[in-house]
């Protein structure tokens, strides 16, 4: 049994630890996933943008682009699913001397998303209704 004033002390103290973890994981990214490792393929700020977990994703089909043994015709499933660029889409950038950027990768990936929608975060309209207020 909590007040209100005691859920919001609590409220705001999961907010700033959040925000920790945030900067954290954006500012030291385990070395696997430092997009400075990958430079010729990907922005070198990219651990900047995207979250630890679309990095790893993303590790990963570098890997598989980079092996020339792997090929075949992409039928656009893991783009869909991940909302990150598959393998195939990674080769084609590289032919183009092109680099993954935060643009391919879905808002959801990001650390700072965009606020478009209710569901995002902007407050919703307020809508009159019939009788009282």
């Amino acid at each position: 049994m909590h007040d209100l004033l005691d859920l919001k002390g609590k409220w705001e103290v999961m907010i700033v630890w959040i925000r920790s973890i945030t900067r954290k994981a954006c500012s030291r990214p385990p070395h696997e996933i430092q997009a400075k490792r990958w430079i010729e393929w990907v922005e070198p700020n990219l651990n900047d943008f995207i979250a630890p977990a679309g990095m790893e994703i993303l590790v990963k089909q570098l890997y598989l682009a980079r092996d020339v043994t792997i090929d075949g015709p992409c039928s656009g499933s893991f783009t869909t699913i991940h909302n990150i660029p598959c393998y195939y889409h990674i080769r084609i950038l590289k032919e183009f001397n092109c680099k993954v950027t935060k643009h391919d990768f879905h808002k959801h990936r990001h650390f700072v998303r965009p606020v478009s929608a209710p569901q995002d975060g902007v407050a919703p309209y307020v809508v009159q209704t019939r009788g009282r207020p």
